[in-house]
C-alpha cells in the first residue's frame, strides 16, 4: 500500500506550558489511538512528530500507525519557526519515498502545524527555502493556537490557516476530533484515488480559517515576554534580557 505520511510540526515554547502542552499530548494521544480503529486509516496513514523552540527535534520518527505511540512533550524558551522548518524539511528528504518503476511513492504528504506566538527568530529564508522545494509536493495546515500567533507569516507559508479558538478544554476536545476527522477522510480518499486532502467541515465556534485583511496586526506583541535593556556589571557591556 502507498503511505499517507502525516506529519505534526508542534511549537514547545514556554508560552504553551500548562494546559495547552498538556491538552496537545493529550489530544495527540487520542488522534492515534482513534486513527488505530479506522480501517483505511490503519493501511495507509504514518505519523512523525517534530516539536521546536529555540531548537528543532523529532520526537516521533515516521512510521506506519499501527506501531506509533505519541510521545511526552519537553518545554523550551523561544519560538524558532525557521529551525522547525528546517528539521521538517531535512525529514521530508530523509523519509519521502518517491515514485519508480518498481515501487509507488507516498501521496502528498500532510502537514500539521501547532503554534501560539510570534516567531523569535528571522524566518525568511526557511519560507522561501519551503515555497521553493515542498509547497507544492506536500499540503500544510497552520493553527493559530488563541490570539497572539503571527498570522501573516503563518499565511507566508500556506493559505491553510486556520485559528483555534482554545478557550476551554471541550474546544480542545473539538478541535483534536476534527483533526482526527480530517486525517480519516484524507485517507479515505487516497483509498479512491482522490487528492487525498480532505479537511473535514469546521465548527466557527470552535476554529475558523483565517482572514488576513480582517486578522491583521500593525505592531506585533507578545504578552508573555517583558525585554529589559541591561549593562553586566564586570564587562560594562549592554546586553538585552527577555
Amino acid at each position: 500500500m502507498r503511505r499517507l505520511p502525516i506529519y505534526f510540526l508542534i511549537d514547545v515554547s514556554e508560552s504553551m506550558v500548562g494546559d495547552p502542552i498538556q491538552q496537545v499530548e493529550e489530544g495527540l494521544a487520542t488522534i492515534i489511538k482513534t486513527l488505530k480503529t479506522a480501517p483505511t486509516a490503519i493501511e495507509t496513514v504514518w505519523v512523525s512528530i517534530i516539536i521546536f523552540a529555540s531548537k528543532a527535534k523529532t520526537l516521533g520518527t515516521l512510521q506506519e500507525l499501527i506501531n506509533f505511540y505519541p510521545p511526552k512533550f519537553p518545554i523550551g524558551s523561544g519560538t524558532s519557526l525557521s529551525k522547525g522548518l528546517r528539521h521538517l524539511m531535512f525529514e521530508l528528504r530523509k523519509n519521502t519515498l518517491k515514485t519508480t518503476q518498481e515501487v509507488k511513492g507516498d501521496w502528498k504528504l500532510i502537514v500539521y502545524l501547532f503554534t501560539d506566538g510570534v516567531p523569535t527568530d528571522n524566518t525568511k529564508n526557511a519560507i522561501a527555502e519551503w515555497k521553493l522545494n515542498w509547497a507544492k509536493t506536500a499540503n500544510l495546515v497552520a493553527i493559530s493556537f488563541g490570539n497572539e500567533t503571527d498570522i501573516e507569516q503563518l499565511s507566508e507559508i500556506t493559505e491553510n490557516g486556520l485559528h483555534f479558538k482554545n478557550k476551554d478544554t471541550n474546544a480542545y476536545k473539538q478541535f483534536f476530533k476534527w483533526v482526527t476527522d480530517s486525517i480519516k477522510t484524507s485517507s479515505e480518499g487516497v483509498e479512491n484515488n482522490k487528492t487525498g486532502f480532505e479537511l473535514s467541515n469546521l465548527d466557527e465556534n470552535t476554529l475558523s480559517k483565517i482572514d488576513l485583511l480582517k486578522n491583521k496586526k500593525t505592531n506585533l506583541v507578545d504578552d508573555n515576554f517583558v525585554v529589559l535593556s541591561a549593562k553586566c556589571q564586570n564587562s560594562k557591556r549592554l546586553y538585552l534580557m527577555k
